[in-house]
């Protein structure tokens, strides 16, 4: 008989008391057993935390960690990874469904390679029954791109596991020793591109990042980023995105990349003046200028990385997860707003 792995399965709630109702029930659907939950509340207050504490008589190995405030995603996933016991760890948002046999598929295929870092399913948008995300290619302005975006999910190209630079934080399996190696989300990032990041570390340490089709789960998508304002996440997103390059990539590669990234940036700061969008001009600034004024915090960071982390070269890995730049993708993602938002959450 094979062994079953503890998998600890994290999700990260805050005022989604509904949506954390139906993630929960479609996993008791779940034949894969050997689990630990651990729900993290970022400050709820629509009675997502008695709702949590009601469930833990009725669910076994469910661990709450409560917070007085929104810490953010990457550190509250953060706090319950610390606490996890599991062989491998799931990160799964709260607005997500579950198929039955998707975690056994995914324990299947990190198991398979060694070298296999995370793994992600293919992730269909709940309310349509598109694709959402069958993993995301690095590009060289140094934004990504969605594999299979808004696309029919039964195309045979979205069918096939293959390496991808990005899996989407709406459900990742990942190795915990992985984590051992690359360490945890960076907490300054709050919210969106902290899975790139973290991704993009694993490949320099020598793992790959995967995505698996044979597995699915539904997403409703947004649910958190409703609660926040866009030029909120705008700036996240956007200052994230550079702090990121500039911590992870080597030499060679970071001048042009970081070029690019402030390039577009300043374009899209003076079309958001046009268009008196005042707030999301200064967002575009205001993440340009947290750069500059946490430049020594993300130098250390980036110190530790190429020193402590990296086991391979760029090139060795941007071959494989690289996809040429299709300039009519990011003219339709940027008019639906889709790449300033990362497609997340």
């Amino acid at each position: 008989m094979t062994k079953s792995y503890l998998v600890s399965i994290v999700i990260v709630n805050f005022n989604g008391l509904q949506l954390l109702r139906g993630c929960l029930v479609s996993l008791k659907k779940n034949p894969y057993k050997n689990t630990e939950i651990i729900i993290v509340d970022n400050g709820s207050t629509d009675g997502s935390v008695e709702f949590i504490k009601n469930l833990k008589f009725k669910i076994g190995n469910l661990k709450l960690i409560k917070n007085k405030r929104n810490v953010g995603f990457a550190e509250a996933n953060n706090q319950a990874i610390r606490k996890a016991k599991g062989h491998f760890v799931l990160l799964l948002n709260n607005d997500t469904v579950t198929t039955p046999n998707f975690l056994k598929v995914l324990v299947d295929k990190i198991r398979s390679d060694n070298l296999i870092g995370v793994v992600q399913p293919k992730i269909i948008f709940l309310d349509n029954k598109r694709l959402q995300s069958g993993g995301a290619f690095f590009t060289f302005l140094g934004f990504l791109y969605y594999f299979g975006y808004s696309q029919n999910p039964e195309e045979k190209k979205y069918n096939q596991a293959m390496p991808v630079f990005s899996a989407n934080g709406a459900c990742i399996l990942i190795r915990k020793e992985v984590i051992d190696k690359v360490s945890l989300f960076d907490k300054d990032f709050f919210a969106y591109y902290e899975e790139t990041d973290f991704c993009h570390r694993v490949w320099l340490a020598g793992y790959k990042v995967i995505y698996e089709p044979g597995a699915t789960i539904y997403h409703k998508g947004g649910q958190t980023s409703k609660q926040m304002a866009e030029s909120f996440i705008l700036f996240h997103s956007f200052k994230n995105r550079l702090a990121s390059s500039i911590k992870n990539f080597e030499l060679s590669r970071l001048a042009g990349t970081v070029l690019s990234l402030v390039s577009i940036y300043l374009f899209l700061f003076f079309i958001y003046l046009t268009k008196l969008q005042f707030r999301l001009a200064m967002a575009v600034i205001n993440a340009l200028l947290w750069n500059v004024t946490n430049i020594s915090s993300t130098l250390k960071k980036r110190q530790i990385i190429q020193t402590k982390m990296r086991t391979v070269a760029d090139k060795a890995y941007l071959l494989v997860i690289s996809r040429p730049l299709s300039m009519r993708y990011y003219l339709n993602m940027f008019l639906k707003k889709e790449v300033l938002l990362e497609n997340e959450d």
